[in-house]
């Protein structure tokens, strides 16, 4: 009886184990995709930049596509922090752990 409860709880640390591996994975395609569309929005900035527009309307679409680019940008930052391993503080020199 108690290798089958063993075995139970093998199995159930290997699923949380996978679940933990594929919950990085996630994070690591969230903070990809957006730094991608930052830079999407950025080149459409470049693009709206360069057309032959109304002044007013060229300055609305770039104004609109900074700020896209900013805020996919800052949302990439903010989730690489979040999600970044906690760091350990070191401990003051001449004391050991």
């Amino acid at each position: 009886a108690l290798r089958i409860e063993w075995c139970k709880a093998h199995a159930c640390a290997m699923r949380w184990e996978e679940e933990v591996d594929l919950l990085k994975e996630e994070q690591q395609q969230v903070i990809a995709f957006l730094d991608w569309q930052g830079g999407w929005w950025q080149s459409q900035r470049e693009r709206h930049d360069s057309e032959s527009l109304d002044d007013t309307l060229r300055e609305g679409l770039v104004a609109y596509a900074e700020c896209q680019a900013s805020l996919h940008q800052q949302l990439s930052t903010h989730f690489q922090i979040l999600w970044s391993p906690p760091t350990l503080p070191t401990p003051p020199a001449g004391m050991t752990t």
